[in-house]
């Protein structure tokens, strides 16, 4: 009594396995949430709001036209969407000054807080954009 089948696909399958229980499946999800993580972060700064969507608090004193709230130099948000892959994370590394009292506030120094990051939980459009990359690769993997 032989074995038949599709021997071929059986291989991709076990490789796609392998790769998955490698760690090889996170990296390439990581590698395609980065970007991801990158414009919704970029998205918030753009549309002056929270992760969750809850506006910032405007300036007292505005600055020059064209300028965001958070955009003086752009340096915080350059920083802020430069999303580095390191497995098994995603970083965001931020050097400005000043970053974490618009993160948090700072009320003695009278700076609302002004997220830019999620802090507490993830949104849920943040959660389904991601979830969506990542069914995707993994898919690419088993097919």
């Amino acid at each position: 009594m032989g074995v038949s089948g599709d021997f071929a696909r059986l291989a991709r399958l076990q490789s796609a396995l392998g790769a998955i229980a490698g760690g090889g499946a996170r990296k390439a999800i990581l590698r395609t949430a980065a970007p991801i993580v990158s414009s919704l972060v970029d998205e918030g700064f753009l549309r002056e709001q929270a992760p969750k969507g809850r506006g910032w608090k405007r300036l007292k004193h505005p600055r020059r036209t064209g300028l965001g709230i958070l955009d003086d130099t752009g340096r915080l948000r350059r920083e802020a969407t430069r999303v580095i892959v390191s497995d098994p994370w995603l970083l965001i590394f931020i050097s400005r000054d000043g970053a974490a009292s618009h993160l948090y506030g700072a009320p003695n120094a009278h700076i609302p807080r002004r997220p830019f990051l999620p802090l507490d939980s993830m949104p849920r459009d943040w959660t389904q954009r991601l979830n969506t990359a990542a069914s995707s690769v993994l898919a690419t993997l088993l097919r």
